[in-house]
């Protein structure tokens, strides 16, 4: 129901199970609304509170299955899209700035540069293709409980790259290498070389998986 109030101030009131909240009018004078099916607040607090526990339990009880199972949890994301997100694999090749590393379930805490590279994801489920996503260089941190989180500046689906656009860009920056002017021309250059190559493997590698 609807009564007038003394002042204009947001307050919150709790009487008989109900809270009541003041709203001006239209034309400034002040009134409270009061619903009187509207839960305490404290009640609130300490049902959102039980409810986040018993997620955090049901998520710890999920992960040792996961890891009685020899599975990983794997989330891999860019600022603007994260195309695995909490997925069980079986296993996850990264390329870490040292090289090449596979990452199991159980793996030792890490916390691993990566190169721009392939990352190859297996399943284990029977009839299922890898996946195979490229990167431009990032993170991947594993914890001790087997989760493996890879976060990157850019992540695309091997299949939308194209052979002949990393060939010519490889061509052009290699040729720019010679001709640069340069430090910081050179050095731009050779990363954009590194990073074609890297195109270029992970499109001949996917496609022989």
């Amino acid at each position: 129901m609807w009564r007038r109030g003394g002042n204009a101030s947001f307050a919150l009131a709790r009487a008989n199970g109900a809270v009541a909240m003041p709203v001006t009018s239209f034309n400034n004078t002040p009134y409270t609304f009061t619903s009187t099916t509207t839960t305490p607040f404290t009640q609130w607090r300490s049902y959102a509170k039980e409810t986040a526990e018993e997620e955090s339990k049901r998520k710890e009880e999920t992960r040792k299955e996961r890891v009685a199972k020899g599975l990983l949890e794997l989330t891999l994301s860019a600022p603007h899209q994260t195309p695995v997100k909490e997925q069980s694999v079986r296993m996850v090749t990264i390329p870490a700035a040292t090289g090449r590393m596979g990452v199991l379930a159980k793996h030792v805490p890490t916390i691993a540069p990566l190169a721009p590279g392939l990352v190859s994801i297996r399943s284990g489920k029977e009839g299922e293709k890898d996946q195979h996503y490229f990167i431009s260089a990032g993170f991947a941190t594993i914890t001790p409980d087997s989760v493996c989180n890879i976060t990157a500046a850019e992540v695309v689906p091997v299949e939308q790259l194209s052979p002949e656009a990393a060939k010519e860009g490889l061509e052009t920056f290699t040729k720019k290498i010679s001709e640069a002017s340069s430090k910081e021309v050179k050095a731009a250059a050779e990363i954009a070389v590194q990073t074609y190559r890297a195109m270029l493997f992970a499109i001949e590698h996917a496609a022989k998986a």
